[in-house]
């Protein structure tokens, strides 16, 4: 959105996100999975199988308010207020993709117990 277009009190919308997902869901007739609906949203950025997260929909909606007043304040001069802002939405932009890189490792080692599990069961 462009800042010209906006009024100085208007805040960007935001659509959600999903927080996280595995493509094992089971589905009924004329329902579509979660990984399809995920799939129209983000193309080819999914993996095809295994389990993949995607950022919360809350961070993401905060960060994007974040960055919008950010700019608002450098547009405006007031950029002691901006550096603030930008240094709020560096923190939790790190923290974000921390708690993404936590969460996928830990998928990823019970997604191995599970095929451990299933190759000891085979013999």
């Amino acid at each position: 959105m462009e800042m010209s277009k906006m009024s100085k009190n208007t805040l960007p919308s935001v659509k959600g996100a999903s927080t996280s997902r595995h493509n094992d869901s089971v589905i009924t007739a004329g329902e579509t999975s979660i990984y399809d609906l995920d799939k129209k949203k983000y193309g080819a950025l999914l993996p095809k199988t295994g389990v993949y997260f995607l950022p919360d929909e809350r961070v993401v909606a905060f960060l994007k308010v974040m960055d919008f007043v950010r700019r608002r304040e450098e547009a405006h001069g007031n950029y002691m207020m901006a550096n603030k802002f930008k240094k709020i939405f560096d923190r939790w932009s790190q923290d974000e993709q921390h708690r993404q890189q936590h969460n996928m490792r830990i998928a990823q080692q019970r997604e191995l117990v599970n095929i451990e599990n299933a190759q000891r069961l085979q013999y």
